[in-house]
């Protein structure tokens, strides 16, 4: 059985259906007010095409040179300041230095990713493929020490101590080591073979 509410909802939904129909019926016989005729159509917008979203990813892409500065800015602000804190054995220093170590390894996930977008535009001499690989390759494997080095250091909740503080800034001085190698070769990509001597 209908209740009041259902009887209400059809009654007004009645009178808006035929409120419509009697505007539509009076606007063909030209007799509503309001309502001009269309005399200009304004231009919409196309909808992005998919090369108009290829050239987005170029732009993101042509923005690694720029990104590329933040990790390798963490990661030798890490190296130091774990020296600090392992030779003047600060515990201060050593709670500071995990929230860095996450802050290093969540600056890579931008410029790696820009760089993927960068590597499809690169094209030049034939050494280029060779030294993107590698540049790719020594950035993939300091990024994986990294965040290697941000799991024992989770592991044991920040307290390194004899082989496992060995270990740990190995692993760091190891991935600077190799963002250092991977930055000289990324210079040559962008500059030019000859950019630096060796």
């Amino acid at each position: 059985m209908p209740t009041r509410l259902h009887i209400a909802t059809w009654l007004a939904l009645t009178l808006v259906l035929g409120a419509a129909s009697l505007n539509l019926a009076q606007a063909d016989a030209g007799g509503v007010e309001g309502i001009e005729e269309v005399t200009e159509v304004t231009e919409v917008p196309a909808v992005k095409t998919p090369g108009q979203v290829a050239s987005a990813f170029k732009v993101i892409g042509r923005i690694h040179s720029a990104l590329v500065h933040v990790p390798i800015g963490w990661l030798t602000l890490l190296l130091l300041l774990d020296l600090a804190t392992f030779l003047l054995k600060r515990a201060d220093f050593e709670r500071v230095g995990v929230y860095v170590l996450i802050g290093t390894v969540l600056s890579f996930f931008p410029a790696i990713a820009a760089g993927f977008l960068r590597m499809d535009e690169l094209t030049g001499d034939v050494n280029v493929p060779a030294l993107m690989t590698l540049h790719r390759n020594l950035i993939l494997l300091m990024a994986t020490l990294t965040a290697v080095a941000l799991m024992l250091r989770l592991f044991k909740r920040n307290q390194l101590r004899g082989f496992w503080k060995v270990s740990y800034i190995s692993l760091i001085f190891a991935a600077v080591l190799l963002i250092s190698v991977a930055g000289h070769v990324g210079g040559k990509l962008v500059f030019g073979e000859n950019f630096l001597p060796f």
